[in-house]
């Protein structure tokens, strides 16, 4: 099957909206970028916007000498400064250079002995024109990247400069949350200094001024429930029932930084009118469990469970289990974030929870839990 360049940039802008981890989302674009590009090794670094430092992103195909020598401090004399002069302009190939290869000594010591041969270094762009990292690719083949590929990386250059962007980050999370009557900040021990252990949270907007200590209080089951998610989601909405019987609608978006801010507003009533127990339902249904393992892990017959699939596909006005499935996603009809396990417990069977389309999705032909 030949793929085109509309295939590729088709499958970029999707992978760029759906609800995957910026970090899946970045492996995603290039492994789709991959059968055009034809390179063997990658490398994305991200710009702090503050310090100006490159973080290395993402790696694949490259010998960790020569990963070194990268992230070092010569990569802007030695590679960076040569390709910007291609007349070209940007992408940079190799063969776009003014000069020869070898003049280059990060061709001549680092690149050539391990067999790149080819390849080319990007920019990456986000809204205005601000540089927030930067691509290289490398080639064994010195065929590759053709001018498609080249055309190609021109695209994606800004898709994921954009997807870096931690302004941008800031400013999505920002419109997600506005009128929240409450905002969380959750810091993952794993993201802490080096010997403070335990996740921090902070009260970042609230209702109720001079609070902050008993709102922490009340959140901390739902700090917990977030913190227990087994998958990698990027923003997700779902309900939660707080300490006094009291509804939340909880909307959560993972920062580029790994922080987890979460915005959570009270309800008058549930959503569709649901009962509690419908919406312990139709989670259980969007985790792909069938009436028999819900009957099992409510503690009910099958006939009731039956009889609560009807009523929740009555109210969520839709014809089938999958239709009700996508829409619970979508509108965050969960009693807790997607993709928690199921209990343990004999016959069954695990199976993932659908998520907005993805790269692997439109390959299988539906949307799927990336692994």
């Amino acid at each position: 099957m030949r793929h085109t360049l509309v295939d590729a940039l088709s499958a970029a802008a999707e992978i760029a909206a759906s609800g995957c981890d910026v970090d899946e989302k970045v492996a995603e674009i290039l492994d789709a970028a991959e059968p055009i590009v034809r390179v063997d090794g990658w490398m994305i670094w991200g710009i702090d916007p503050l310090t100006s430092e490159r973080t290395r992103l993402y790696a694949k195909g490259y010998p960790e000498p020569l990963m070194a020598y990268l992230d070092g401090p010569d990569f802007e004399v030695d590679v960076v400064t040569p390709f910007a002069q291609s007349e070209s302009g940007w992408p940079a190939r190799v063969r776009d250079l003014p000069f020869k290869p070898l003049d280059l000594r990060c061709m001549s010591e680092f690149y050539l002995p391990v067999g790149f041969v080819e390849g080319l270094v990007a920019p990456l762009v986000s809204v205005g024109g601000r540089c927030t990292g930067f691509l290289d690719a490398s080639a064994t083949d010195r065929r590759h990247p053709s001018d498609e590929a080249r055309q190609l990386m021109a695209y994606l250059s800004r898709v994921l400069g954009r997807l870096i962007d931690p302004v941008e980050d800031s400013r999505r999370a920002g419109r997600l949350l506005a009128g929240e009557e409450y905002v969380l900040r959750i810091e993952p021990a794993g993201r802490r200094p080096s010997g403070e252990p335990g996740a921090r949270v902070q009260l970042v907007r609230s209702r109720n001024v001079g609070a902050e200590q008993e709102l922490l209080a009340d959140f901390s089951g739902l700090v917990q429930l977030i913190l227990a998610s087994t998958g990698h989601w990027w923003a997700t909405q779902f309900f939660w029932e707080g300490p006094l019987g009291e509804w939340y609608r909880c909307r959560c978006v993972r920062r580029h930084d790994g922080a987890i801010v979460v915005g959570i507003s009270g309800l008058q009533r549930r959503p569709y009118g649901l009962s509690k127990r419908e919406l312990e339902v139709v989670t259980l249904v969007a985790d792909g469990a069938r009436n028999d393992e819900i009957a099992a892990r409510l503690v009910v017959t099958t006939r009731t469970v039956k009889a609560h699939v009807h009523h929740i596909l009555e109210k969520l006005d839709v014809s089938s289990r999958s239709a009700a499935t996508m829409k619970a996603i979508e509108e965050g009809i969960l009693l807790r974030p997607p993709q928690s396990p199921l209990p343990a417990g004999p016959g069954i069977e695990r199976r993932p929870l659908p998520l907005p389309r993805t790269a692997a999705a439109r390959t299988a032909g539906g949307p799927k839990r990336p692994t």
